[in-house]
């Protein structure tokens, strides 16, 4: 089983967790490459896997 999603963030796969971190936690302790784009957070609150 593949434990790797796409993350439009970065535009690369990551691991499940990394992505599940990401929803839980402060955002000033998501690591900056997530935080690249200008609108990041519709970015990822707008992920198909944001509610998984």
């Amino acid at each position: 089983m593949d434990d790797n999603i796409f993350c439009p963030l970065i535009d690369n796969e990551i691991p499940c967790v990394d992505c599940m971190e990401n929803r839980d936690i402060k955002e000033e302790f998501i690591p900056a490459k997530f935080k690249l784009k200008n609108n990041w957070k519709d970015i990822c609150n707008n992920c198909k896997y944001h509610e998984e």
